[in-house]
């Protein structure tokens, strides 16, 4: 059953997010994902070259607190060195280490 009505995302974009749009049983309906949209709801466009990703690993959690902008070479080391974890804290230190080796990588290789 779709729980479109109660969400006040929805209401403002007629737009749905993950936690408002569930999978219908037996019709083959998938869920949808707005989540960029609701990350340029509120930070405006996202730049090339960057992705919205969820700060506790829930993807079903589409808050704004829940959301941050990372770059494809910074979520590539976060996947790689296994740095996303369930609380919100420990993945934004997650993000802090993988762009700490990214750096560190970069100088050894002589680039800034």
């Amino acid at each position: 059953m779709l729980r479109r009505a109660t969400c006040l995302f929805y209401r403002r974009t007629k737009r749905s997010c993950t936690t408002c749009l569930d999978t219908l049983k037996g019709s083959g309906t998938k869920r949808q994902r707005s989540i960029p949209a609701v990350w340029e709801e509120h930070h405006g466009e996202i730049p090339k070259g960057k992705m919205v990703s969820f700060l506790d690993g829930d993807k079903d959690n589409c808050n704004i607190e829940n959301l941050f902008l990372i770059d494809n070479e910074t979520n590539l080391e976060m996947n790689r060195r296994e740095l996303r974890f369930d609380e919100a804290e420990l993945t934004k230190v997650g993000r802090n280490i993988a762009k700490l080796n990214i750096s560190a990588r970069n100088r050894k290789k002589g680039k800034r």
